[in-house]
């Protein structure tokens, strides 16, 4: 992750007004948690459980640290006069097709908060399973910006790092016919950012 903190929030945060300024571009910027801050909640789960943390539960607590980076960076660009908004995983139309281990996307709630604000900040790494917080494992969150990218039609997807998720999510939409926007979900166990 690049959110490292205030300064790290401090630094997208200026990247993103920068880049709004005189023009009219609208942005959806998908992020994961702090740097570290996944692996510090799996040792917080780890010394509260008897036996190894359930995978549900670890999922649920794994997203609190994406849905800080989003309040966060949301707060700051809010501050910087940016009009943003931020969405919770539930908000944001990822979820797991009912008996299958794909990725569907809903575009509507996204596309009806770009035409409220220029930016809509999303959490990545995250989906829903019948209301249920699911994590996308490993480099979770690229494929998240690629999948969202290609069903929105952007002309570009741009991400803060480069992990291999990302090149591979690329890969296999380049393949996908007619921007068709399901993925396989990623099954990588535990996750450590």
């Amino acid at each position: 992750s690049v959110l490292t903190g205030a300064e790290g929030y401090r630094r997208a945060a200026g990247y993103v007004a920068d880049r709004l300024a005189g023009s009219d571009e609208r942005l959806v910027i998908v992020v994961s948690a702090e740097f570290g801050h996944t692996d510090e909640l799996h040792q917080e789960a780890r010394a509260l459980s008897h036996d190894a943390p359930d995978g549900d539960l670890l999922d649920l607590l794994w997203s609190t640290g994406e849905i800080r980076s989003v309040a966060l960076l949301s707060l700051r660009l809010r501050s910087a006069g940016v009009s943003v908004t931020g969405v919770s995983v539930h908000e944001i139309g990822l979820r797991v097709v009912p008996g299958d281990t794909r990725i569907a996307f809903n575009p509507l709630a996204i596309r009806a908060a770009l035409v409220h604000h220029r930016v809509v900040v999303v959490p990545g790494f995250l989906a829903v399973d019948r209301q249920r917080v699911v994590t996308l494992g490993r480099g979770g969150s690229d494929w998240s910006a690629v999948l969202l990218a290609a069903r929105l039609g952007a002309g570009r997807c741009e991400t803060g790092q480069v992990h291999a998720g990302a090149q591979a999510a690329a890969e296999f939409l380049d393949d996908v016919p007619d921007g068709d926007a399901e993925l396989d979900l990623v099954q990588a166990g535990p996750v450590e950012q």
